[in-house]
């Protein structure tokens, strides 16, 4: 076993004393450091206070529900590496996989009950990034935002984008950073809601769209890049945003067209008919529309048909299982054939290896977009990495 010190540290979450020691076993083979727990109190308990890096859970037991100990975890934010252990069934299994990734934990697999050991060792191998020190219990607060915003200290970082027939690089996403004191580089989903509490997010979406923006007008004019970037519910209810977009995009002298739009569906529903107005003033202005993460909200196919859309996003979650589930890979084919019956492209986000690459491609998938192709990177980062890229092709 492990010293206490060590940096892998597995907590496995199993009412079944047996199959615990077994995967304790196999770990401690590899040299993690082990826990066990058999109750849902003495699990968060010891998630808390020891922070494993990896978490082994059994979905079914008689005295815990491991979807609603997936659904805590994930309201805790925990960024432990979490292997779904179960003899409910592959079906099961599955559901519980793409649900928990839907939720922003980093699931590395599921194994069914009898499991293989060598599975198992596979997954505690995996090199996912996986944090290895405990979160920060810092939340970021309302002011120090709002002196970010107004000092315009955010930052931004761009993910490539590609074509999927060829590979050609069509344009990039643009995602907001934050460089918070005492915790570093943060991501959207650690502020965007603190914006949209405070009435800040029109102001904050309005810098990120122009910072992606002054970057996209130093490209080449004849790479013909576009740049996509998520909006908010708030966004979708201000009726002089189509405006706001329409002088940004005129002032870094970009055209409409090269900038698509992103918002989810829940965001849509929240007021459809204001929505509606809002995104079809936009896509009267030329600006593409894209509707994100589709299949993990709530907007019906005559919901759908009513908005404007141009382009639509494959939730991640069926995208990242469907170069090895049968399930998966049905639900993205579908999803492909539903936009393109609404005249819309369609774009594959968090493809994570070429197995997916190459399925996408069979099935007819417009773009595709993770870190199979490339992460998010500074504007610096990425000029170079374009410009290597078209370097090597020639």
């Amino acid at each position: 076993m492990a010293t206490k010190g060590n940096a892998r540290r597995l907590l496995i979450l199993d009412d079944e004393a047996a199959v615990g020691e077994i995967i304790a076993m196999i770990a401690g083979g590899m040299g993690f450091d082990v826990r066990t727990a058999t109750t849902s109190a003495e699990f968060f308990r010891q998630e808390s206070s020891w922070h494993p890096t990896h978490i082994a859970l059994d979905l079914v037991m008689p005295t815990v529900d491991g979807m609603e100990v997936l659904a805590e975890m994930a309201r805790r934010g925990t960024t432990a590496a979490i292997i779904i252990v179960s003899g409910a069934g592959s079906r099961a299994l599955r559901a519980a996989e793409q649900t928990s990734v839907a939720q922003g934990l980093n699931v590395l697999g599921a194994v069914p009950k009898p499991f293989r050991a060598s599975k198992l060792r596979e997954l505690l191998s995996s090199e996912r990034p996986v944090r290895q020190d405990p979160p920060s219990p810092t939340v970021p607060a309302v002011e120090d935002l709002q002196d970010a915003i107004d000092r315009q200290a955010l930052t931004v970082v761009f993910q490539p984008r590609i074509r999927c027939t060829d590979n050609h690089l069509v344009g990039v996403e643009v995602l907001a950073r934050w460089n918070y004191p005492g915790r570093g580089a943060i991501g959207p989903s650690a502020f965007i809601p603190i914006a949209e509490d405070a009435g800040l997010i029109v102001q904050l979406t309005t810098q990120v769209i122009d910072m992606g923006l002054e970057w996209l007008a130093r490209r080449r004019p004849e790479q013909h890049l576009q740049m996509s970037v998520n909006f908010s519910t708030a966004s979708l209810t201000d009726r002089g945003f189509p405006e706001v977009v329409e002088n940004l995009a005129r002032t870094r002298g970009i055209e409409p067209h090269r900038l698509i739009l992103e918002v989810s569906d829940r965001a849509v529903m929240a007021d459809p008919m204001v929505s509606l107005n809002v995104l079809a003033r936009l896509r009267d202005k030329g600006f593409g529309l894209s509707i994100d993460d589709f299949g993990s909200g709530n907007a019906s196919l005559e919901q759908l048909a009513r908005m404007p859309f141009s382009d639509m996003k494959i939730d991640s979650a069926f995208v990242h299982d469907a170069s090895r589930a049968g399930v998966a890979r049905k639900v993205v084919r579908a999803i492909v054939a539903l936009g393109h019956s609404q005249d819309m492209t369609v774009t594959a986000e968090g493809v994570e290896d070429h197995e997916a690459l190459r399925f996408l491609k069979d099935i007819g998938c417009d773009f595709a977009q993770g870190y199979l192709i490339g992460r998010p990177m500074s504007a610096e980062r990425i000029s170079a990495w374009m410009d290597a890229r078209a370097f090597a092709e020639g």
